[in-house]
């Protein structure tokens, strides 16, 4: 690697470095481990997924920016019209990734950009792709192309396990070929493909990460793991697509958010690195969620399977070690207690997302697998 490829991030160096989707699950734990030792500006368009609760104590005031609605929740938050970026530890910023006038304005006063906005959850990909080419692909050709024009702005760029697809036996290594099998991962291998691409025909300085799959607090409850949590709580079944046999790679946020860090602040240009966890089947999570809960694994239901299923993702994260050093520090046993905790700790910050159009969602979604309908608490 040449000088060249080196490009230092050096905490609190003047410029903020720009986070988006800061709002949501990954980006708010990011934004924890990163705000004693970085200034940030966090953009987020605030969808369903965004929650300014997962910031409140963190900042006291959302920036509007021009042409944007105020949002559904504000978390408690001031709302105050975005004209100049203030200089404080964390701003954020209510717009969007694909608004290329309000990334203009951002990134004349950024070093650095984590991008992570994007929609993310596969069954919503499969009722309506459309958000997600939008905000996962197109959203990130617009920043690419706001980059492109503002100068030599380094992009780390996070990923998804899913673009690799299913794999039987052995694991994904990052020269693997893409093979995506849903709405969601399709947008998110476009992306990924794109944000190279522009390394390689513009000289943009980019890193690629895949991490797997994340748990931990703040994620939103449509998610696996929070709604097996949500649904034990309020005395729903457990649903499982087919025979809960799949296997997923579970990492806790707070090692995938550290890993996303050490990536960051060890710049090797164009590298793409993937973040692994523990392999585990779905049935076996579900159950391991109703032993820490003391509740019947009766509890657990089968129905149908969905559609494009993947069995099995598995990453080979041996370069992030070999290169970096890094190594997971929680267990997934001990962090799904430590998760459980939060979840039953946080019943307020959970209890407003379900609401009519959640629960709108998840009779539509899993009424089409042959779940019962679902009760508003």
């Amino acid at each position: 690697m040449s000088s060249a490829d080196h490009i230092p991030i050096f905490p609190m160096s003047g410029k903020p470095i720009l986070i988006t989707g800061g709002a949501g699950f990954i980006g708010s734990n990011l934004i924890r481990q990163l705000i004693d030792d970085y200034r940030i500006i966090c953009l987020d368009r605030l969808s369903y997924a965004g929650n300014p609760r997962n910031l409140s104590d963190l900042t006291d005031t959302i920036y509007l920016a021009p042409g944007y609605p105020p949002p559904k929740r504000d978390g408690g938050m001031g709302i105050k019209p975005l004209k100049e970026i203030p200089d404080d530890r964390l701003v954020f910023i209510l717009g969007a990734v694909n608004d290329f006038d309000l990334l203009h304005q951002i990134l004349k006063k950024v070093s650095g950009i984590i991008h992570l906005a994007a929609e993310t959850h596969v069954d919503r990909s499969l009722l309506d792709p459309g958000p997600f080419l939008r905000s996962d692909l197109l959203g990130t050709y617009i920043l690419l192309e706001a980059i492109r024009r503002e100068g030599r702005i380094p992009l780390l760029h996070v990923s998804t396990d899913e673009i690799y697809g299913s794999r039987k036996e052995g694991r994904c290594s990052e020269d693997d070929p893409l093979n995506p099998t849903n709405p969601y991962a399709v947008a998110k291998a476009a992306a990924d493909r794109l944000v190279l691409t522009y390394h390689k025909s513009f000289g943009l300085p980019v890193m690629v990460v895949r991490p797997s799959n994340n748990y931990g607090p703040y994620q939103h409850i449509e998610k696996f793991i929070p709604f097996m949590i949500v649904a034990a709580h309020k005395g729903l079944p457990l649903y499982l697509y087919g025979d809960g046999s799949n296997i997923r790679s579970w990492i806790h946020v707070e090692d995938c958010c550290r890993a996303i860090r050490l990536i960051f602040e060890n710049w090797r240009d164009g590298e793409i690195y993937n973040i692994s966890g523990e392999e585990i089947t779905n049935l076996r999570v579900a159950q391991l969620i109703c032993r820490i809960l003391g509740i019947d694994p009766d509890r657990i239901e089968f129905i149908g399977d969905r559609p494009a299923h993947d069995y099995r993702y598995a990453l080979n994260d041996e370069k992030l070690r070999n290169d970096l050093g890094f190594n997971r520090r929680i267990r997934f046993s001990d962090g799904l207690t430590q998760t459980i905790h939060w979840y039953r700790e946080h019943v307020d910050w959970w209890q407003e997302l379900w609401d009519e159009e959640f629960e709108a969602y998840l009779s539509e979604w899993y009424g089409r697998l042959g779940a019962r309908p679902f009760k508003k608490p």
